[in-house]
């Protein structure tokens, strides 16, 4: 921490709202719960009060002389038992913090101080776990690996579980980027099978009210329409490209495919990179296997 005669003096949003407020017995201790509160950057103390800004708080700070009774704490540095000499001048630092619960997530900032003025400059940047690859959504950065194995065949349960023991969900597929992305992930591991085809779990699950030849005539149940997903995160599936004649689970006869897949072939492309409806303990065929699934996870995490 280092301490200044100064205040806070514009804020995010034009408001100091992700301030706290709290209760300290002397200018010591506002400094003390300052840096011991992970995401604190700058305490302020005037008269009685003490203040604490989180990250991305304060953008601008005013530094004064010692008649304004006004004092900051600027946290620069996370580690270290050292503080800075007496003479030291705070010019320019930058900071990061890490946040143990949010393993690929980096909160930096920096503050600089120039004709009398400390800003405050923020960044987050969030990033995928090693193997996996991060694609922008509408609403997040997300990341998405094809995990599977030549040696197992799968259920779509047996697909979520391979998801979910790595911090994920079965994931759908939001653009074409993310497509053209698991048929090649598909393909590495389906170039390695004695199948011919290889076939991925996806996010998709049929709706019960989508399971009756009347319902899928509807335009309710048309295409996706009749499919919700354990993917939260998808917004245009402008990535689902169907297999010629799909979906085509549901018959005069009933459902016979509630789940969905993406194909992989070999050498052939004929619905290489394309959706399917598959039966959800679907494993195997004569020409394909169901090697695993695609999975997906929030970046950051």
């Amino acid at each position: 921490m280092i301490v200044s005669w100064g205040r806070p003096l514009s804020f995010n949003s034009g408001n100091s709202s992700a301030s706290t407020i709290i209760t300290a017995s002397s200018w010591t201790e506002c400094v003390t719960s300052c840096w011991n509160s992970l995401y604190c950057v700058l305490a302020w103390s005037s008269i009685d009060s003490c203040v604490l800004y989180d990250f991305g708080t304060v953008l601008e700070g005013e530094k004064l002389d010692s008649s304004s009774n006004s004092k900051v704490a600027m946290k620069i540095g996370s580690t270290g038992s050292m503080c800075p000499s007496l003479s030291f001048e705070l010019t320019s630092v930058e900071v990061v913090i890490n946040d143990p619960l949010l393993e690929y997530t980096e909160f930096r900032y920096s503050i600089t101080l120039a004709s009398g003025r400390w800003s405050f400059l923020y960044n987050v940047t969030r990033s995928c776990p090693p193997t996996w690859t991060k694609f922008r959504r509408p609403d997040t950065e997300f990341c998405l690996k094809i995990i599977g194995s030549t040696d197992i065949f799968f259920t779509q349960v047996q697909a979520q579980v391979l998801c979910i023991n790595s911090k994920g969900v079965l994931a759908g597929l939001e653009s074409e980027e993310e497509r053209n992305f698991a048929t090649e992930e598909a393909h590495v591991i389906n170039i390695q099978d004695t199948y011919l085809g290889n076939m991925f779990y996806i996010s998709g699950d049929r709706k019960t009210t989508c399971s009756t030849w009347a319902q899928v005539q509807t335009p309710e149940c048309a295409g996706l329409n009749a499919f919700s997903h354990s993917d939260k995160y998808l917004s245009t599936k402008s990535g689902y490209k169907w297999a010629p004649n799909n979906p085509d689970g549901v018959t005069v006869n009933g459902t016979t495919a509630s789940c969905m897949i993406l194909w992989s072939q070999k050498t052939e492309t004929t619905v290489r990179g394309l959706v399917d409806d598959a039966p959800c303990g679907h494993k195997k065929t004569n020409y394909a296997a169901v090697r695993g699934g695609l999975c997906g996870r929030v970046a950051g995490i």
